[in-house]
């Protein structure tokens, strides 16, 4: 494992991991009280049969035969591809649209309308073009309803054959008696992960909340500066891995700067990110020793290294240490802050 790897891990995380070492000069402000902080969550939903069903075949892809398909052999929905696409509207590169190297399982799910259908038709090694209209719910608002270019590059693929549910062997490997004490498991299962959506859902909004009691004015080299670190992460690296010109690689990055989408949400994070150092500095908050091995092994399931590789990588790089240690100060922040909020649901 490179330290790039954990690095690069690393600056994925939520909340700015950023602002500790950014350089820029950042506002003072007095942190905000925790008293009476309160939100109002709606009940969740009961789930539904549909919900199970669908979580069910997730499980049993995880038990999926996977034979992988030569060059120049068709493609079919259902299979795992490994592609490189990039999106255009009007001329210009789509924020965010980019992938290379990119896993994904050829089911359509109406998000690009024509995209998935259009690959499932192609075959290993070929590059397909994708014309639609951007549909009314698409997240960017200012593209909805636009016309849209995708050129995806398909790399390679591997058929899938899902196990069957009821036969006696799956049953076996997955230590089930019958099909439906199965089932009974994956909607616990999926119960579980309810919650801990949940839980984040919770998370989120008293941080929005927390946010609203300050007045704070973020600098617009620091919102940029965070684009640009994020936009390096997700498309530039896979830009200039490929050579793309520069003049292209800027059009990229000029799409994210300018999108409103991808502006709020980031403006939102640092906000968030410097209120809660705000409030570690006031209230003396600090890293308990057991937190931070907790946090390493964490970092080493993450990554799939031992421990002991891990704790080498940040013996190397100060960097690496510095955000592993404001990662950990982040989490038990958080903590502070959620065991003076109170919850209610309606």
């Amino acid at each position: 494992m490179s330290t790039d790897r954990l690095e690069y891990m690393l600056r994925q995380l939520p909340l700015a991991q950023s602002v500790p070492i950014s350089s820029i000069k950042l506002p003072a402000f007095k942190a905000p009280s925790l008293e009476g902080l309160t939100v109002v969550m709606k009940s969740p939903a009961a789930l539904t049969v549909d919900e199970v069903l669908q979580a069910a075949e997730g499980e049993l892809f995880n038990y999926a035969t996977q034979v992988e398909r030569k060059l120049h052999e068709p493609v079919a929905l259902g299979d795992v591809v490994c592609i490189d696409m990039l999106g255009y509207s009007n001329g210009k590169l789509v924020p965010l649209a980019a992938k290379f190297e990119h896993f994904m399982r050829l089911m359509p799910d109406g998000t690009l309308p024509g995209v998935v259908e259009t690959i499932a038709t192609a075959k290993v090694g070929d590059t397909v073009l994708v014309q639609f209209t951007f549909p009314e719910s698409y997240s960017v608002v200012a593209l909805r309803g636009q016309p849209a270019l995708f050129i995806v590059t398909l790399h390679s693929a591997r058929a899938v054959t899902l196990p069957d549910p009821q036969s006696a062997a799956f049953l076996k490997k997955v230590g089930a008696k019958t099909y439906d004490a199965w089932l009974k498991g994956v909607e616990a299962r999926l119960e579980d992960k309810k919650s801990t959506e949940l839980a984040l859902a919770i998370q989120n909004r008293v941080l929005d909340e927390l946010v609203k009691r300050v007045d704070v004015e973020l600098p617009e080299a620091l919102i940029a500066e965070e684009i640009r670190r994020k936009w390096a992460a997700h498309e530039g690296r896979g830009m200039a891995e490929r050579a793309f010109k520069a003049h292209e690689q800027q059009e990229a990055l000029e799409g994210w700067l300018k999108s409103g989408e991808v502006r709020a949400e980031t403006t939102r994070r640092l906000k968030i990110a410097l209120v809660l150092r705000s409030i570690l500095e006031r209230d003396g908050i600090r890293l308990d020793p057991q937190i931070g091995k907790d946090l390493l092994l964490t970092l080493a399931a993450q990554v799939g290294i031992d421990k002991k590789t891990v704790k080498a990588e940040l013996t190397k790089s100060k960097l690496l240490a510095v955000m592993v240690a404001n990662l950990g100060l982040h989490l038990v922040t958080v903590e502070h802050v959620m065991s003076k909020a109170k919850v209610t649901f309606q």
